[in-house]
């Protein structure tokens, strides 16, 4: 019942689906499938996380260009999307994963109905195991029946068999659409230990498993879900992921610990879409091949907003801690380093030192040397904010922001 009334992706779905059903061509009706146990049991693809990336990157530039467009201010068009919503555009590999997602379950929606939901996502698939022994169910009263398929042509789920009158309730997601079709009630929601009251049949006529398919069944889930556990069972320290690096992904600020971060977070880009610097985005491998889609800073973006911790009060699921802005703003999460060869002032002789105006902890100070004034930086003080690497003018940039593996308060206070 989860999928059919909370599951935001469930409820996308649907949508596609009343599309169909009120389109201009009669779309075809839907009719029995038999369960898919191993790809059932073997799917990976967390809803969660694939919502939350089409949403992100395909749907929500789209709702603010229009909420813009209805105050008639501003920009329109395509051009306003590209200038004020570079969002939609960071991460090319992440981008082309959410249009094939929301292609590829709007198809599957389109054409299979609930699908996805009961034969692919994970989540569907350990709620279905346990609706197998739900007390409650849908029974057909076989006398009653007078086998017109009704129910079966409107199951969503492909989960009715018309012919063995049985309804497969590890597949079903309780829309009840078969209850409102049947011109003679012959199919009730009621108790499975009451079933002999309402049908004829001696047993409830379930799809039954030989033991071998139980065996292998078994064997199968047992190493799939080995397989989603064993990253939370990394060893942390820095023979499994290396320490600070030029060139590493710097961690949201919150995400405290780099092991931490990459078991718990599920790429679903929720701290991507509500960043105001737009600094987070995310690549297909980051972190050293430990994480798949999760989100880093990126300072050719933007910086990490000094007065800001919207990204760890919006994680769900704790890869980002919730942190007060005070500890935020005293949390290093990488360190400045200065490349005086790269710098304007030694490259052009020209007196520069926007990197130190755009320093919110003051941990860059111009100091003189040899008739110029270059830039230093005072690392007990830096936060690895990014605001000196995003604003250098200089190609390549003189100053880059290093990464940290574990996250820790600054000197300064």
């Amino acid at each position: 019942m989860y999928c059919s009334v909370l599951c935001p992706l469930g409820i996308w779905q649907d949508g596609v689906l009343w599309l169909a059903a009120h389109g201009h061509k009669i779309r075809r009706p839907f009719f029995y499938r038999q369960e898919k146990i191993y790809l059932r049991y073997t799917s990976l693809l967390d809803p969660y996380s694939i919502y939350g990336r089409m949403v992100i990157h395909m749907l929500v530039p789209f709702w603010q260009q229009a909420a813009v467009s209805s105050t008639g201010s501003g920009e329109s068009g395509v051009m306003y999307m590209l200038s004020a919503h570079k969002n939609l555009w960071q991460g090319t590999a992440a981008f082309i994963l959410s249009a094939a997602y929301i292609a590829g379950i709007g198809i599957l929606s389109w054409k299979y109905g609930r699908l996805y939901c009961n034969t692919i996502c994970p989540v569907g698939t350990i709620l279905g195991s346990i609706s197998r022994f739900s007390k409650f169910r849908l029974i057909f009263h076989s006398r009653k029946c007078i086998r017109c398929g009704r129910c079966e042509k409107i199951c969503r789920a492909s989960c009715i068999d018309m012919e063995m009158q049985t309804v497969d309730m590890s597949r079903c997601v309780d829309c009840m659409n078969c209850l409102t079709v049947c011109p003679q009630k012959a199919i009730v929601w009621t108790s499975r230990f009451s079933y002999q009251v309402v049908s004829s049949h001696v047993d409830v006529a379930e799809p039954a498993m030989s033991r071998r398919e139980m065996i292998i069944l078994s064997v199968v889930a047992l190493g799939t879900a080995a397989i989603a556990l064993s990253k939370h069972y990394l060893p942390a320290g820095a023979a499994i992921i290396p320490a600070a690096s030029k060139g590493s992904a710097v961690m949201p600020p919150g995400a405290m610990l780099l092991v931490h971060f990459a078991q718990r977070c599920t790429a679903c880009h929720l701290c991507v879409g509500r960043c105001p610097g737009k600094v987070l985005t995310s690549k297909l491998i980051s972190y050293h091949g430990f994480g798949v889609f999760q989100p880093h800073l990126d300072f050719s973006e933007g910086e990490c907003v000094y007065t800001c911790n919207l990204c760890s009060q919006v994680c769900p699921t704790g890869a980002i801690r919730p942190i007060a802005l005070p500890e935020k703003q005293h949390l290093k999460i990488g360190r400045a380093v200065y490349y005086p060869f790269h710098c304007l002032i030694i490259q052009e002789g020209i007196a520069c030192g926007i990197c130190a105006r755009h320093c919110p902890t003051k941990a860059i100070q111009l100091i003189p040397k040899e008739s110029r004034w270059l830039p230093q930086v005072d690392s007990s003080d830096c936060i690895g904010c990014g605001a000196c690497q995003y604003h250098c003018p200089a190609t390549p940039t003189a100053i880059t922001v290093e990464a940290f593996t574990e996250q820790i308060a600054s000197r300064k206070k």
